[in-house]
């Protein structure tokens, strides 16, 4: 605690490795999510393969099957599912249907996907969408993260002024990124648990790490304080 503390009111920088960190792990999680998740999906995908496939496309436009109707329908815990939202194909068009909104792809080229075992190819877009994922999530993840630690820096001015007390930007910064690290990674197991918690009670929870760090622990520098670098 008094190396947290010490690196709060005395260290150096913004906090940012601790958001850095915060942000790989809660990337990994995600992508582990979407791979272990996704992984339950993979034979249902190879079902709706089985029913619209084969399919020869010539010249921008689908020639087998021809003059046929076809709609995928998928067994999902013991029961016939048939989805209105989803993909729609024509000979030319593909049509993405998702709520009110409606995306128009046309085909091009030429193309066959004979009829076959496509588990594979299934498992290896999922490695790869949880790799991208991850990755895309860490960049994503560390600008919200980022925003939210500005914004309860501003509230820990607040709550400074109502404590009377004062604290430099840079520790301010520190403290929320502390705070909201040590938020995160504790309801990561709540969750799991299966204790559910919403956005306000994260930002109460927060608010009362900051008051209780701005009100009871001492602001000031002293001389046997070291600066911790972290």
């Amino acid at each position: 605690m008094k190396k947290i503390t010490s690196y709060i009111l005395n260290g150096q920088g913004l906090g940012m490795k601790f958001l850095a960190g915060l942000s790989v792990l809660m990337a990994l999680i995600f992508a582990i999510v979407i791979r272990v998740q996704g992984a339950a999906y993979v034979p249902y995908a190879q079902e709706i393969a089985d029913q619209m496939l084969p399919v020869k496309v010539v010249n921008g436009q689908i020639v087998e099957p021809l003059n046929t109707f076809k709609m995928a329908q998928i067994r999902i815990e013991g029961r016939d599912t048939l989805l209105p939202q989803g993909v729609y194909v024509t000979r030319t068009n593909i049509y993405t249907v998702n709520r009110n909104q409606v995306k128009v792809i046309k085909i091009e080229g030429d193309n066959y996907i004979p009829k076959g075992d496509y588990t594979d190819v299934f498992k290896s877009w999922l490695n790869w969408s949880a790799v991208i994922g991850g990755i895309a999530g860490i960049v994503i993840l560390f600008v919200l993260y980022l925003i939210l630690t500005m914004f309860y820096a501003l509230c820990t001015q607040v709550i400074a002024k109502l404590a009377r007390r004062d604290m430099a930007f840079d520790s301010r910064m520190r403290l929320s990124a502390v705070v909201l690290t040590a938020a995160y990674i504790l309801f990561i197991p709540l969750g799991w648990l299966g204790v559910s918690s919403t956005l306000l009670f994260l930002a109460v929870m927060l608010g009362a790490l900051i008051w209780f760090v701005v009100k009871y622990v001492p602001t000031g520098k002293t001389a046997a304080a070291k600066a911790e670098v972290w």
